[in-house]
């Protein structure tokens, strides 16, 4: 018994150290004007934390999700490190695991270190192995789960991220229609959800984060992509910008503003005239039906376009969540 306490010791210690060398490696590639992290010195303190058994971002389960969320952000304001219990997980989803990366990605800036379970369940494990999650963590990958076309990347230079977006596209296509093809509507989508991060989101544009992950289901021909940030959420952009204050009053909450800022119908709404922050055009291209199964999860706000389903959450997330899906029940937008 004692030899397993050593190995295990020597195991953690080792983890430690890669996880510190990573991050080294991370501040070479991207420079942050004014960082001053300091190298950490202190041994890990792990706090256990056990997800939810059904981890998706679906309506009936995103209270328990936010939760988690945000008793992992806890613990990392806290400087303490964090242990990820998913042994008990039933059901996962490609939203949920993006943003624990998201808010996992904004911790390791304050030098806190992570540490896990994988799901017990094989359709669970299955999932987050081929997510693309263990690319950002040390673990392995089973050989039967080490070929797959999904893909989760973050923040980069522009030129990288622009390319990561293209071949990614280009992947969908294949899966659902079997062509390898781009889409500008569905490019345009995600470069507006970028744009919109960059210049809303964030009080400083170097500390600009977001993640998108794609999931192929090619049995059934669907991809499914999310795309989340941790900036400051759609709400909040409009108090900054004072526009809560001009148009906050026609609408009864702050759901029914986002379903109106998406879908053009702040202007018919108030009979005033607004620009816009592109929000309609990712909309219009789930109205052309390009995309499906449109959601957005911001600040206190859930809107699923597809189900009309528009509430507020008790547990709000502090950034944006998107999430939707294209099959062969899609409009056709793929050119060679």
């Amino acid at each position: 018994m004692r030899k397993i306490k050593l190995n295990k010791k020597r195991h953690n210690q080792a983890r430690f150290r890669y996880q510190l060398k990573r991050r080294k490696w991370k501040k070479k590639t991207r420079k942050r004007r004014g960082s001053s992290k300091q190298q950490r010195t202190r041994a890990p303190e792990y706090i256990d934390l056990v997800a939810p058994v059904k981890f998706t971002l679906e309506p009936e389960n995103v209270k328990e999700v936010l939760e988690y969320i945000e008793a992992v952000k806890k613990i990392g304001r806290e400087k303490k490190d964090v242990n990820f219990i998913l042994k008990d997980v039933e059901e996962i989803g490609i939203g949920a695991i993006s943003m624990l990366i998201s808010v996992m990605n904004e911790l390791e800036e304050r030098n806190v270190v992570f540490k896990g379970t994988k799901p017990k369940k094989d359709k669970p494990k299955n999932i987050l192995e081929k997510s693309g999650f263990m690319n950002f963590v040390v673990g392995k990958v089973r050989e039967q789960n080490r070929t797959t076309r999904n893909i989760i990347f973050t923040t980069g230079k522009i030129n990288t991220h622009q390319k990561n977006i293209v071949n990614a596209i280009h992947k969908a296509n294949l899966t659902v229609w079997g062509e390898d093809g781009r889409s500008p509507l569905l490019y345009g989508t995600i470069v507006e959800m970028i744009k919109n991060s960059c210049k809303h989101a964030f009080k400083i544009e170097d500390k600009v984060k977001w993640h998108i992950a794609v999931n192929h289901d090619e049995k059934n021909n669907k991809v499914k992509f999310s795309f989340v940030d941790n900036g400051i959420g759609i709400i909040k952009s409009f108090e900054k910008e004072d526009l809560m204050k001009i148009f906050g009053g026609y609408f009864r909450n702050n759901a029914e503003f986002i379903d109106a800022a998406y879908n053009s119908g702040i202007e018919s709404k108030t009979g005033k005239a607004w620009r816009g922050t592109g929000l309609p055009t990712i909309y219009e291209t789930f109205s052309d039906k390009i995309i499906k199964k449109l959601v957005v999860i911001t600040n206190n706000v859930y809107c699923d376009f597809e189900t009309n389903k528009k509430f507020t959450l008790k547990e709000p997330f502090s950034g944006t969540y998107y999430y939707w899906e294209m099959d062969k029940g899609c409009v056709k937008h793929c050119f060679k």
